[in-house]
């Protein structure tokens, strides 16, 4: 479960969500492309894979996004998943999370959770096997070019993860074009839509209230 304004939200996961976790945590894929519905468990799903393979991979992972506000979405939902599992966190976490790295005990792995802005300088630095790219559809061309330089680090690693996901907001840049060639990439894609999510409504109201 996930809190949120103080209130408790069951994880409720649909088969396409299951199967993106299971191919990407057990290595079955290693580039993997993800067109969000907005509100329909995107980011919930995606922070459920990086707390695994921190878990069991020993994957530590860099998430980044085009400003620090959309970055947080998912590192905060990475958050709550290590709260919800207290005993965990004591014998694992190096120190309390901050607001942008959450790392563990070198006898666990050393590896960690960095949260950062896709920028030139910040993108370029040193990056583990793990990187999930958050709204990567932008309309700014340095953003793409920020996130491209972030790209190159995983790559070299032998065993990588590479996590590209968004709402589709824009029909140009980087993010459509990894969406359109997919396959000539290296990525494959991943999609729901929010009538997948929907589920009867069991208050027993009057839905005319409801608008």
């Amino acid at each position: 479960y996930f809190t949120k304004d103080g209130k408790r939200l069951d994880i409720k996961l649909i088969d396409p969500m299951l199967n993106f976790i299971y191919e990407t945590v057990f290595g079955k894929v290693d580039q993997a492309i993800l067109w969000k519905p907005r509100g329909s468990g995107g980011s919930i799903s995606v922070s459920i894979i990086i707390f695994l393979c921190m878990l069991y991979r020993k994957m530590s992972f860099i998430l980044v996004a085009g400003s620090g506000e959309q970055a947080q979405v998912v590192y905060k939902y990475v958050m709550n998943l290590w709260d919800c599992n207290t005993e965990l966190s004591k014998a694992w976490l190096e120190r309390q999370p901050t607001k942008t790295k959450i790392q563990t005990k070198k006898e666990v792995g050393g590896i960690y959770l960095e949260c950062i802005t896709a920028t030139e300088k910040a993108s370029r630095g040193k990056h583990p096997p793990g990187l999930v790219i958050d709204e990567a559809s932008q309309s700014d061309s340095h953003t793409d070019k920020a996130i491209e330089a972030a790209m190159q680090g995983p790559l070299s690693e032998p065993e990588h993860l590479i996590i590209a996901c968004s709402t589709f907001h824009n029909a140009t840049g980087l993010y459509q074009n990894l969406w359109d060639y997919a396959d000539e990439k290296g990525y494959k894609q991943y999609k729901w839509d929010t009538i997948e999510c929907m589920a009867p409504c069991r208050e027993k109201i009057d839905c005319k209230k409801c608008f």
